[in-house]
């Protein structure tokens, strides 16, 4: 009796454990998916926002702070359904090395937590880019080149870590962001609504 009660915790711990990121949905920065956007604001603080209209937030600061490269957030939300996806926002850098380390940090977190990614993107069209590393931003910016990985976790959720180079041509930023079914669907179907009702 004692040894099944003792077989039966440790597969237990261990299903806990290793089943934690299958039955759990993330919460990326202490955000919570479905989430009301009055939640979001008590959570952070009124006085974190940076920018807001009907669907998004913009704060400085979650929650569950990310820190390192991460330095504000912004959360989508979906009419019915709630917080449809959350994203870090990393800070700006001038220089192609320190965009890619600022994207190795964050991807070595995401590997540790949720494993090797589904798909990864790393590559330019064009010799130009290849050959002047200063033309990297302009790379991203036109869509030329990606720095891209894509983790897909079993309870659906898409998690999209990318590289983006800023409008200046000059600079660039990382961010990470949670997209979370089946929330996304009910901010996507909103927001095509809208576009058909303006013609």
């Amino acid at each position: 009796m004692k040894r099944s009660i003792a077989i039966l915790l440790v597969v237990l711990a261990l299903s806990f454990v290793y089943g934690q990121t299958e039955n759990v949905r993330p919460r990326p920065f202490g955000f919570t998916p479905g989430m009301t956007k009055k939640q979001a604001i008590t959570a952070v603080g009124a006085d974190k926002i940076k920018k807001q209209n009907d669907s998004t937030l913009i704060f400085s600061s979650a929650p569950t702070p990310a820190g390192g490269p991460i330095e504000e957030y912004m959360l989508l939300f979906a009419p019915n359904a709630g917080l449809a996806k959350a994203v870090g926002i990393g800070r700006t850098v001038n220089n192609p090395t320190d965009l890619r380390d600022d994207y190795g940090k964050i991807a070595a977190v995401l590997t540790v937590k949720y494993g090797k990614p589904s798909e990864n993107f790393d590559f330019c069209n064009g010799d130009v880019y290849k050959d002047h590393s200063e033309f990297f931003f302009l790379g991203l910016n036109h869509k030329d080149c990606h720095l891209t990985s894509v983790w897909k976790l079993s309870d659906s959720t898409v998690i999209m870590l990318d590289a983006n180079g800023a409008s200046d041509l000059n600079s660039g930023w990382i961010d990470v962001g949670y997209e979370f079914h089946p929330e996304f669907e009910d901010f996507a179907a909103a927001k095509d609504k809208a576009s058909q009702a303006a013609y």
